[in-house]
């Protein structure tokens, strides 16, 4: 998490969040797909490119340069829906519906380039707009769109509620970046007719085009720009359409907005916007992602939600992701950089802590080359020392750079990728080896990160150091791949004294506070945060130790609505956290509570985000807009691991098997799946009386066990693995590494519609509406209850 950042861009957000808390949202009402938050965000836009458009709470477009919202009847009425949806579940093509009296809209916007030669530069938006007359009598239906500087906002030069900060020029690659421009009070504003197009100008400048039939009512004649005195939230450059609808009439309206205006003096670029098409510019961002989609690891489940959500991911991280130009210099060429941010709205900038996660992220769900062309960009933070670090005062971003370079090398196998890291990795290590000598701790330097644990006091970072141990576990083993065996050696040696130095303290204490890990190592308070990773993502302790154990259960008392709170805020992503514990544990059951707590909490269009408000009140997450890349990365290796994980020397299975997924006639598959082992294929097709499974493998190096996991929810007679019988001990099966079809037969018993998404929503739904009218009788209760029961 990136507090600070948060201050800057909704402090407001904050400081009102205690008054807040006394507020409670009602739910919409429910006619289309479920979505958690009261103000939701989108983003559309093309991948690579330097800046995308904030789809607002109510529907409008919002970019660097200013805002396109849209109203309909008379006197006008904004438009706001909160559930929006994307085309087939996971393309960046939004959809939504609103309504006027008998008229019904649908709204679609999506984002292509300019010049589709250059398909990461230059994004135009398209939104289209279709007014339906569902009754059995002529209508009059009024849509407008206006265009102004921002909405949302508070007062003058302030950043607008549910929106990004902007302009923001980075001082370097990584950094904070928003192009636009500044609110000029000496705008001219006009409407121009060119090449069989209306034209909104500010400036001399193209913000938005508009068909001129049928003709539209401008809030000003063509040709006659002139100066507005309006404030940056006034609407300006109106277009008024009157949709004469006959019974059952249907009217198309088609606009596009350049996201970086375009000036009248470029000839032609005004001449290729005013030619491009709607129909073919969706066509080809149709394709474009859908080939995306569609390559590397597929899964197939009977869960639309939870799939969807997996495929949304991705695409949110290839939205999230820069191309940077860098220009050539003596004796060095000019080369991109390709930039992993969180999302292109308020967190659009690079972080060691998030970028591994999401490199990560592409190279579980087998997009290795993606995940390859950003670890470039990670050694311009490996300083002269051998360190790793891309914030002051918080060293986290050793380990979670070299475990991010050790993932890849493992999930790829790529020995020309590792022999490239080699001489980085070994001053690395270097470095922290000078470190924890001179540590009294032996441990990672102490800092105050000012972020994430927030011990607000000097300490040694419990997860800076968990991290730096699977950082140094990824290096021991790149360098036992790549032969050096006396550096293995002497590493294995260093990460040994390491984890007694570290995990003899927090047992000492452990010993007196519960089994508890605390964030900060030698200080008292703080958020939990990387103290929850004693398990994932590398088994630095055992899945049952007590101090495992300890941790979970500290966690869990501040649960709210089935997600973990950071301080008294719901925080989305960092669930998953022990989540992967869960599975690790082998607690099926709490494991599937929390996925489908985490997807509750979702948009309709699949989006995570990071904090939100104290649980059972607004559910506003204020500035910290969705969609998050980090929530994207951690829910594509969650569901992956619950399906496909290697450990150590085993490949599991079906780790997590959910009743929704395993109904008779269901199918199940995992394709083309990358593990440190090679590739894994598997499907799975199920009856009533059990489950036929067949693999297919890839192996390098295969693994000694293959370990199959029934769910709970069965009671298994027997099986058979290539048609012969084998035992079931316990809940799982151990097969043989070319095993290729299994058989198990099982008698199926009740689940509870809790696990399956589509109960957890309902069950969701039905505590928020009570706890609603409770709050409408009496008011908001003084102790908020800590978590739903």
């Amino acid at each position: 998490m990136k507090l600070r950042i948060l201050w800057t861009m909704g402090a407001l957000w904050l400081l009102l969040s205690v008054g807040l808390a006394a507020q409670m949202a009602p739910l919409a009402p429910g006619h289309g797909p479920f979505t958690w938050t009261a103000y939701p965000t989108d983003e559309i836009g093309i991948a690579d490119a330097p800046m995308a458009t904030e789809i607002t709470p109510a529907g409008g477009l919002y970019t660097g340069w200013g805002e396109l919202d849209f109203y309909v009847g008379y006197p006008l009425r904004p438009v706001r829906q909160p559930e929006r949806t994307l085309e087939d579940g996971d393309l960046p093509i939004v959809h939504y519906r609103f309504r006027d009296g008998q008229v019904r809209y649908q709204a679609r916007l999506f984002s292509w380039a300019l010049d589709p030669r250059h398909p990461d530069r230059q994004p135009v938006n398209y939104i289209t707009i279709v007014a339906h007359n569902a009754s059995a009598r002529p209508r009059t239906s009024y849509f407008t769109l206006g265009f102004r500087y921002s909405g949302g906002m508070t007062g003058p030069g302030a950043t607008g509620a549910h929106r990004f900060r902007r302009p923001v020029a980075p001082g370097k690659p990584g950094d904070y970046s928003q192009p636009g421009v500044k609110f000029d009070p000496h705008w001219t504003y006009g409407f121009r007719q060119l090449a069989g197009a209306g034209l909104a100008l500010r400036s001399g400048q193209i913000v938005y085009s508009f068909p001129p039939a049928p003709r539209p009512r401008l809030s000003q004649p063509y040709g006659q720009a002139r100066k507005l005195s309006v404030y940056p939230a006034t609407p300006a450059l109106e277009a008024r359409y009157a949709l004469h609808l006959a019974p059952g009439a249907t009217e198309r309206l088609n606009f596009k907005m350049p996201v970086e205006p375009i000036a009248l003096a470029d000839a032609a670029a005004v001449r290729r916007f005013t030619g491009l098409r709607t129909a073919a510019a969706l066509k080809l961002a149709r394709a474009w992602w859908r080939a995306q989609l569609r390559r590397g690891l597929q899964l197939e489940l009977g869960e639309p939600k939870t799939l969807a959500t997996f495929r949304a991911s991705l695409m949110y991280l290839m939205l999230a992701r820069d191309r940077v130009r860098q220009a050539a210099a003596p004796g060095r060429p000019g080369r991109n950089l390709y930039v992993q941010t969180v999302n292109k709205l308020q967190y659009h900038a690079f972080w060691l802590r998030d970028g591994s996660f999401m490199l990560r992220a592409y190279d579980l769900s087998g997009h290795p080359r993606r995940a390859a062309q950003c670890l470039a960009f990670f050694p311009r933070f490996q300083l002269a020392d051998g360190n790793f670090l891309s914030q002051q005062g918080q060293h986290d971003g050793w380990g979670e750079a070299l475990w991010a370079v050790g993932q890849h090398e493992q999930l790829t196998g790529d020995r020309g990728f590792a022999a490239a890291w080699w001489p980085r990795a070994a001053r690395a290590v270097a470095w922290l080896e000078r470190a924890r000598a001179k540590d009294p701790l032996g441990l990672l330097p102490g800092g105050n990160p000012h972020d994430d644990e927030f011990v607000n006091t000097w300490a040694h970072i419990t997860g800076d150091n968990f991290l730096a141990l699977d950082g140094l576990h990824a290096a021991i083993a790149l360098a036992r791949g790549l032969g050096h065996a006396a550096h293995a050696v002497a590493w294995q040696r260093l990460y040994a004294n390491y984890h007694q130095a570290l995990f003899s303290r927090l047992r000492r204490d452990g010993a007196s506070n519960g089994g508890y890990m605390p964030p900060g190592v030698d200080a008292a308070g703080g958020q939990d945060w990387g103290n929850l990773m004693g398990v994932y993502p590398h088994a630095l302790l055992a899945p049952n130790d007590p101090l495992v154990t300890g941790t979970l259960r500290h966690a869990l008392s501040h649960y709210g609505e089935g997600l973990i709170t950071w301080g008294p805020y719901l925080h989305h992503y960092l669930t998953m956290n022990d989540t992967e514990t869960w599975v690790r544990r082998g607690n099926q059951r709490a494991a599937l509570r929390e996925l489908y707590a985490i997807l509750v909490h979702t948009s309709s269009t699949q989006a995570g985000w990071e904090v939100g408000p104290r649980p059972w009140t607004t559910r506003d997450f204020g500035g910290d807009l969705a969609p998050h890349g980090w929530f994207a990365a951690d829910y594509i290796a969650l569901l992956r691991n619950m399906l496909i994980e290697g450990e150590g020397r085993q490949l599991h299975l079906l780790s997590v098997l959910a009743p929704a997924w395993s109904h008779a006639g269901e199918k199940l598959a995992v394709r083309n799946a990358p593990t440190r082992f090679g590739t894994v294929t598997l499907r799975a097709r199920f009856s009533a009386s059990g489950m036929q499974l067949r693999l297919r493998t890839r192996f390098r190096q295969p693994p000694e066990t293959i370990v199959l996991h029934l769910p709970w929810y069965v009671r298994a007679s027997g099986a058979t693995v290539d048609g012969r019988a084998v035992k079931i001990a316990g809940r799982t099966l151990q097969l043989p590494a070319g095993a290729r079809a299994i058989a198990i037969r099982w008698q199926r018993r009740p689940a509870t519609a809790a696990y399956s998404y589509r109960g957890a929503a309902a069950q969701f739904r039905a505590e928020w509406q009570r706890r609603y009218r409770a709050f409408r009788r009496q008011g908001m209760p003084k102790r908020i209850p800590a978590r739903l029961k």
